[in-house]
Parts: C-alpha cells; structure tokens; sequence
C-alpha cells in the first residue's frame, strides 16, 4: 500500500525492486554509509549518492542519458560522514587518559567484524594480532562492528562483550570514534569495507588474511569446496554494471514477495 519505497542499498534488493517497479511504487535507493556494497545494478527511480567521486564514475562510464543524470541522480551527502565532520568533541588529553594510550605511540585502530564471525578462528587471530601490538612501537585500539554495538548476529552466543582477547585491549566506545579516527594513523580489519571511509578521511588500512576470511565466509554459503586462491592468481572485476528497471525483470520471482508479505 505505499506510494514510496526508500532502501539504503541495493544489495540483496532485487525482488524489491522488481516488486516496486511492477506495482508502479516510486523507489528511492540511499547509497548513505561508507560501502562497496554492489548497489550500481540498477536505475531506481531516484538514486542519492552519498559523494561525488561515485557520481562521476557513474558518468565516466556513460550507461545513461543526460537526462537521467539530472532528474534521476543526486548527491545529497551522507549522515555518517557528518557525524564524524561535525563532531567537535575532540578532547585528546581526556581520550589518551580514557583509552589508557600513550601519546609517545601511534594508534592503530582494529575495526571488528559483526558477532556473526565471532568463532574460535576470530578469537584466535585478534589474541595474535594483540600479542604483536604489545610488542610494537603501535598501540591498538578496538572499534566494534556496529552489529556488534547493537547487540545483533551473535549466531555463536557468546557473550561478546566480555571475550578473552577484550581483556586489557581498549575498547572504542561509539561516540568517541571520530575523535579516534581523527587522532589514529590507520586500521586494520580481517574483510569489511571499512577502507572506503578510513580512505575519505586520508587514513591507510592494512588488511589481515583478507582472501582467506572472504573464501571461508563463502564455503559457508555454498554447496560447492571453494579453495583459496593466491592473491598474485585473482582477478578482480571492477566494470559497474549498470541496467535499468525493464532488464531485470525478465523472471517473476518477485512475485514471491506478494505472498511474504
């Protein structure tokens, strides 16, 4: 019964826009945090970019008309990115005094993956990466997932905010991320798409087994033995492929979604 649909991302989204294109509902896609999300397969109706370097890949590449470009795409700027520009709360003595940091040693800023990743690999390769930081001229600062703020996917039922390998390690608490992002050298992270924000904010990001996690994540989801492949051996495909609303509704699975709903 509604008139719009906004979605923040058009991962996964398929059947919704199809829904929505066939039932004449005007959709809106937010492209609002920091993702690499594969969001570019379709045209909805109104598409809100939340930065101009995605808008003018989407012009470079040249999959629609003028007019699509003016009435159709807008960049409106993102609220996570504000949040962390306007913060004004940067108070360094109270932060190193909070964090127990030293001022003497660089931060590194460790972001977590969601609770649903939290097995006996996760733990035993964040107790690794602790271990060498205390031996380091770096001191390592934690940055919860946001799942794992909310209290989500904790397929594995721990209690994910008492883990041996917190034990000693600062924890970031949500509202002083900016002021850690802003006083940090660089992260590090096992898979997420933390890189696309750290490197708006001119921040380097070290990725740890970055392949192997991605592989092993798939073999989750997949019937089939999926091996590891050497990163020297992989090739990325890095093309958007952009279609409109006619091309993608060549099936009638959407029509799923009428009897979910």
């Amino acid at each position: 019964d509604a008139d719009i649909v906004i979605a923040g991302s058009n991962r996964n989204n398929e059947l919704l826009v199809k829904f929505c294109k066939e039932n004449s509902i005007f959709l809106v896609i937010q492209k609002n945090p920091a993702s690499l999300d594969p969001d570019t397969n379709i045209l909805p109706d109104l598409y809100l970019l939340n930065n101009k370097d995605f808008y003018n890949r989407l012009i470079k590449f040249k999959y629609f008309s003028k007019s699509d470009y003016k009435k159709k795409i807008k960049v409106t700027g993102s609220l996570q990115y504000l949040y962390i520009l306007r913060s004004k709360k940067l108070n360094p003595n109270y932060f190193y005094k909070k964090y127990k940091l030293k001022k003497t040693k660089k931060i590194i800023i460790f972001f977590g993956e969601g609770p649903q990743y939290f097995d006996e690999k996760y733990l035993k390769s964040m107790k690794e990466i602790k271990n060498i930081f205390k031996k380091s001229n770096f001191q390592l600062l934690y940055k919860p997932h946001p799942s794992e703020y909310a209290n989500r996917k904790n397929i594995h039922k721990r209690n994910i905010h008492k883990l041996s390998f917190k034990k000693d390690l600062p924890i970031c608490s949500e509202e002083d991320y900016p002021t850690a992002l802003k006083l940090s050298s660089g992260g590090m992270s096992f898979l997420g798409s933390i890189s696309y924000e750290l490197n708006l904010f001119k921040k380097p990001i070290i990725y740890v087994d970055r392949l192997r996690w991605y592989y092993e994540e798939a073999n989750q989801w997949s019937t089939k033995n999926l091996k590891y492949i050497p990163r020297a051996s992989t090739n990325y495909n890095t093309k958007l492929n952009l279609h409109s609303f006619k091309e993608i509704l060549k099936d009638g699975k959407h029509n799923q979604l009428k009897k979910e709903t």
